[in-house]
């Protein structure tokens, strides 16, 4: 029998948690399609805007703006004035702290070198509710010789957009040092939350949002490539806790319609592959040889504190960090799940996967294949403690608590005393 997700009931607690979560992505209603605009790949889309004389551009980044921001294969200032045109338009007739943030963080940007590119948008489904999907991209993508694609995990929304513009600039900026390009437009990082992300608990252990992702990040990317037709750039994808499991399925499985190579498929539109913070590659994936990406080009990184990527396999699959993936893994600091993208040696060795300088990796000795229950069940033992904590309710004891008026027994000898 099949759950709502269409995949095999589970049973126990969990099963019964996870029937209860949304099975499908719920964004704000995408605009009606406009007849003037032609539905094709993005490579046709980047066709297409090269034929249309200057009059008809201007006409339609005026009149259809939601619609041009929306495809994958335009020029990314297009996009930016499209989407931030619709973003000024929301604004003026809601009131929402996200996205009002959102605006701030990209008008201050104007202001700096590195300026912000506003890649998607699309508005939530009503003020305050998070939904919306957005992309943004520190740098122009453009024009960059390399581009970063961040793609993050669980509880990723509007609420945290500015959040992760704060990582890709300090990313950029780090990359730029290390290359020597500092004020330059050779590198461009861009965080991508095209698609609704699960929340924290029980959605993550479910794969339909991974597999509804897959296509919007394939689209994205061969977007990206479609502005570069001579092929002079480079794409690394990083996926992240929940995005990683995205990042496999979309760089593994086939077109969801089209047959691989097809005119319509879009394919996989990357170089290098990384996959940090892992729970695993999901279903159809067992390693390296099913992912699209040339040899010696996917890396996994996982902390030995992260008791997420000990997960075991009948969850989501093989890790990318044990022996049997094949994936090359990289060091990193012993730190929690949510710390990737801090300064360290796991971000000393994604800056030079996306830089090309290969020969500063720091690698590290693959895991067991497997996983580790054990270290997971003392993770979920301790975020319970933490919960009970920041409830203000008494932590639960783990020795002797008797029922009111009940002697317990001593654990040695008969009973004590009358």
């Amino acid at each position: 029998m099949a759950d709502r997700s269409g995949g095999p009931r589970r049973r126990g607690v969990l099963g019964r948690l996870l029937g209860r979560t949304r099975t499908a992505p719920t964004p704000a209603e995408s605009a009606r399609p406009d007849p003037r605009i032609p539905q094709t790949t993005p490579a046709g889309y980047a066709r297409w805007w090269r034929g249309l004389d200057p009059a008809e551009r201007d006409r339609l980044v005026r009149e259809d703006p939601a619609a041009l921001g929306a495809l994958d294969g335009l020029p990314a200032e297009v996009r930016d004035a499209a989407n931030r045109r619709v973003l000024r338009e929301y604004l003026e007739a809601n009131t929402d702290k996200d996205v009002a943030i959102l605006s701030r963080v990209l008008a201050v940007h104007d202001r700096e070198p590195t300026r912000m590119y506003l890649m998607q948008f699309t508005p939530p489904s009503r003020p305050g509710a998070g939904d919306g999907l957005a992309a943004v991209s520190a740098g122009n993508p453009d024009t960059a010789k390399r581009r970063l694609v961040i793609v993050p995990g669980a509880g990723t929304d509007l609420h945290n957009i500015g959040r992760n513009i704060r990582r890709i600039t300090r990313i950029k900026d780090e990359a730029d040092a290390k290359a020597g390009t500092v004020g330059a437009s050779d590198h461009a990082v861009l965080v991508w939350q095209g698609a609704r992300a699960p929340k924290f608990g029980p959605e993550a252990a479910r794969l339909d949002l991974a597999l509804a992702a897959r296509e919007p990040l394939r689209n994205f990317l061969a977007g990206l490539e479609a502005r570069d037709p001579l092929a002079t750039s480079t794409t690394t994808v990083y996926g992240l806790s929940y995005g990683s499991l995205v990042v496999a399925q979309a760089a593994a499985g086939t077109a969801d319609s089209a047959a691989p190579g097809s005119a319509e498929s879009p394919g996989f539109a990357a170089d290098n592959v990384i996959l940090g913070a892992s729970p695993g590659m999901g279903e159809g994936v067992s390693g390296v040889a099913d992912l699209r990406v040339a040899p010696g080009r996917a890396y996994a990184l996982a902390s030995d504190a992260d008791s997420i990527t000990y997960l075991p396999p009948s969850l989501h699959g093989v890790n990318p960090a044990a022996a049997d993936s094949g994936l090359i893994r990289l060091a990193t600091d012993p730190h929690g799940h949510h710390d990737y993208v801090e300064p360290g040696v796991g971000l000393d060795n994604v800056v030079a996967v996306f830089t090309g300088a290969t020969d500063d990796l720091v690698p590290a000795a693959p895991r067991p294949p497997g996983g580790s229950p054990w270290k997971v069940l003392r993770h979920a033992r301790g975020v319970v403690r933490r919960q009970e904590s920041a409830s203000g309710r008494r932590p639960r004891a783990a020795a002797t608590r008797t029922r009111p008026g009940h002697r317990p027994w001593p654990r040695r000898g008969g009973r004590r005393g009358p």
